[in-house]
């Protein structure tokens, strides 16, 4: 995969947010990755990943990601 990635050009990652869900100092967030760029052939190559759901938490050192077990 790294050799892949280092042969492809203009690599352009957006996320989209779907939603929030505070419950006191935890937040679950759902959203989509979108990456576009052009392949080692030149292809302008779009992919979008489905729903990604994570958990974060405010801590005194900022919003931290909530280790899922």
């Amino acid at each position: 995969m790294r050799d892949y990635f280092e042969n492809v050009g203009e690599l352009d990652v957006q996320f989209r947010l779907q939603g929030i869900r505070w419950n006191g100092d935890v937040a679950t967030v759902t959203f989509t990755r979108l990456d576009r760029f052009h392949d080692p052939a030149g292809r302008l190559t779009t992919k979008e990943s489905p729903p990604v759901e994570k958990t974060i938490q405010r801590t005194p050192q900022g919003l931290r990601f909530v280790s899922q077990r």
